[in-house]
């Protein structure tokens, strides 16, 4: 199984925003001196959500620079979060770790603790080749968060089981995430990948099919063309060997399609910034 595939990454920077001071995303006030470090984070929430992951962290360094001047501990640890996260998903999981592990202190320091660090940890050190320390990460990540950071954390968890050829205890962790309580349709959608690929792997193709066909559903409503690409073609994989050569064709068609669309989305990303 691509363990990266079946680790998803963060879909939104505001889901780290455990301490923007009183201030939510996308609801900076105008800038003076003692707002600067909420700007560049708002500079850093717009790169984001346009894909230019590079620029972002850029911009989260020189919120995160202004936060330590004005000695903000929570803001500095949340920012730390958001970086890394742009970070990672600009392909640079070794660059973010060390954000990880401070953003993780200063949280225990304040007396909290953030599901979303140890998830995103988890899934850099998965991505490195670290799954000991991945799944460790995970588990905190589980025990710390609800709903939808739950879900994924038993997702991640599984992912990693069935990387190292235990299909039984990845299914365990499939099932308890299934009885996770979320709404998010990329998370879900994640978790209905995962199980499709898994039933692949045992051969239950039926069964797969149906999975990788929520999973479609999930990551359209979701708008992750990258997600609908991987999950279309593990469709048409199934459809395949159930010998369903035309649905086969359809879903590797629409597989391409939403490939190019995420290489364009990407393209156009970098040129910007």
């Amino acid at each position: 199984m691509n363990v990266r595939r079946a680790l998803r990454w963060v879909s939104t920077v505001c889901g780290l925003a455990l301490a923007l001071s009183s201030i939510g995303c996308g609801n900076a006030p105008p800038a003076t001196r003692d707002t600067l470090a909420l700007r560049h984070a708002e500079d850093g929430d717009h790169a984001w959500r346009t894909g230019r992951y590079g620029a972002a962290a850029k911009r989260y360094e020189r919120a995160i620079h202004h936060a330590r001047a004005r000695d903000d501990q929570a803001l500095v640890a949340s920012l730390l979060a958001r970086q890394a996260a742009a970070l990672a998903a600009a392909g640079g999981c070794k660059l973010a770790l060390p954000r990880l592990a401070e953003s993780a202190t200063l949280h225990a320091q304040l007396g909290r603790e953030s599901s979303a660090v140890w998830l995103l940890q988890g899934r850099c050190l998965a991505a490195l080749g670290q799954p000991t320390a991945a799944a460790a990460a995970l588990r905190r990540a589980q025990r710390s968060g609800k709903g939808c950071a739950q879900l994924e954390a038993l997702a991640g968890l599984g992912a990693l089981a069935a990387a190292r050829d235990d299909l039984t205890a990845a299914a365990k962790h499939y099932d308890a995430a299934g009885r996770v309580a979320c709404t998010d349709p990329g998370a879900k959608a994640q978790l209905a990948y995962n199980r499709g690929r898994l039933s692949q792997r045992r051969a239950l193709h039926s069964g797969a099919v149906s999975q990788l066909q929520a999973a479609v559903r999930g990551y359209r409503a979701a708008h992750d063309e990258g997600g609908l690409a991987d999950a279309l073609h593990a469709l048409g994989a199934s459809y395949a060997a159930s010998k369903q050569g035309a649905a086969a064709a359809d879903a590797y068609r629409r597989a391409g399609h939403a490939a190019w669309t995420a290489g364009r989305a990407r393209a156009a990303a970098h040129a910007f910034a």
